[in-house]
């Protein structure tokens, strides 16, 4: 990284700051996601992971409305598949 070691230990100390530039090459170095170096709490999370979180809270709401509400939900997302919506 073109670094000295004496660079780094004040990095690490907190005495120094750091460029993105350097955020940037520590990821690569890593092979990491950059938000990782940023974010004390970054998870990654694939897309088919966010998507069953999403369809969860949809179903969630969706056991909650009446029967007639949950027809008429239907009957929309009906409408919108066959294009007519």
């Amino acid at each position: 990284m073109n670094m000295s070691r004496r660079s780094l230990n004040y990095i690490e100390a907190g005495e120094r700051e750091v460029t993105s530039d350097k955020i940037v090459d520590f990821a690569k170095l890593y092979n990491i996601d950059v938000r990782e170096v940023l974010l004390e709490s970054y998870v990654t999370e694939s897309e088919e992971q966010l998507l069953c979180s999403r369809y969860a809270s949809f179903l969630t709401l969706f056991d909650q409305l009446s029967d007639k509400d949950k027809e008429d939900v239907i009957w929309v997302i009906k409408q919108r598949v066959s294009g007519r919506l």
